[in-house]
């Protein structure tokens, strides 16, 4: 059992053709996201180190960890599925949306948990993960990355 498991794991990371299945999406998806954070908080960090104002880099970072996870998660999760049915820019208008339904369900949960319930910020921050993580899956897989031709 452990061994199909670490090696479904291995193959959905280093060989993403090997499989489309949902777990193998979301095991690449942590690898996607993984990098759009790292390149997010990188760019954030330089805007700080250059004396941008801080929304100004928290939307500059934030736009660049979305398109780099648009990227990451079309060539990389999704990419391998046969031939994409949609063209690039028609994915990346329906990824848009997407995005901005994960920020609404974080803000969500945050006015919930944290400004209702006076639960620890960053805890009801962290605990949203898994619920936008789920959310962005699913969306990618049979949404905006589907096999299906768009009529």
């Amino acid at each position: 059992m452990l061994i199909s498991w670490l090696r479904l794991i291995v193959d959905s990371i280093f060989r993403p053709s090997a499989s489309d299945s949902l777990k193998s999406q979301a095991i690449r998806q942590v690898v996607s996201g993984a990098a759009a954070t790292a390149a997010d908080l990188i760019v954030f960090k330089i805007g700080l180190i250059l004396s941008i104002p801080v929304p100004c880099t928290a939307l500059i970072s934030g736009f660049s960890g979305a398109v780099i996870n648009f990227l990451i998660t079309r060539h990389y999760v999704f990419g391998h599925i046969d031939k994409q049915k949609k063209g690039v820019w028609t994915q990346f208008a329906m990824y848009i949306p997407a995005v901005l339904v994960s920020m609404g369900l974080t803000q969500l949960i945050l006015l919930v948990f944290h400004l209702w319930l006076n639960f620890d910020p960053m805890l009801v921050r962290i605990a949203a993960i898994p619920v936008v993580y789920v959310w962005t899956v699913l969306c990618g897989k049979y949404i905006i990355f589907n096999r299906r031709k768009v009529s």
